[in-house]
């Protein structure tokens, strides 16, 4: 068993791998067996980020995105039903689930990063 301790991991391993197709996780484990590792991209290709569900609005944005445009949300994890009631939220533990979306480096992530795309 090898065991390895990193801060690349959690939702960071997969916005590495969606924006710079890299599996950060193989190339942990082949360091660690000492294999020869093989030569990375350090360019991204794609733009990546997590968006996490809180607000009835952050919901509605990810309803859109996944009616509108299905193929951006590469992962998700949601634990909502249309009819859930939203509370204050001071944590991330109130988070109603989380999704990945891999963005066009053609378009403007801020627009997602806001939840303000106009459909």
């Amino acid at each position: 068993m090898i065991e390895i301790a990193t801060r690349i991991g959690g939702w960071r391993d997969v916005l590495v791998y969606h924006s710079y197709g890299i599996d950060y996780l193989q190339l942990l484990i082949q360091s660690s067996l000492k294999q020869e590792l093989k030569k990375v991209n350090t360019k991204a290709e794609n733009f990546c980020l997590v968006k996490m569900i809180f607000t009835k609005e952050d919901y509605e944005f990810y309803k859109k995105l996944k009616t509108l445009k299905p193929q951006m949300i590469v992962k998700e994890r949601i634990f909502i039903k249309n009819d859930e009631e939203f509370s204050y939220s001071s944590s991330l533990m109130d988070s109603k689930g989380y999704y990945y979306l891999k963005i066009s480096k053609d378009d403007d992530p801020e627009d997602y990063i806001k939840g303000k795309l106009r459909f």
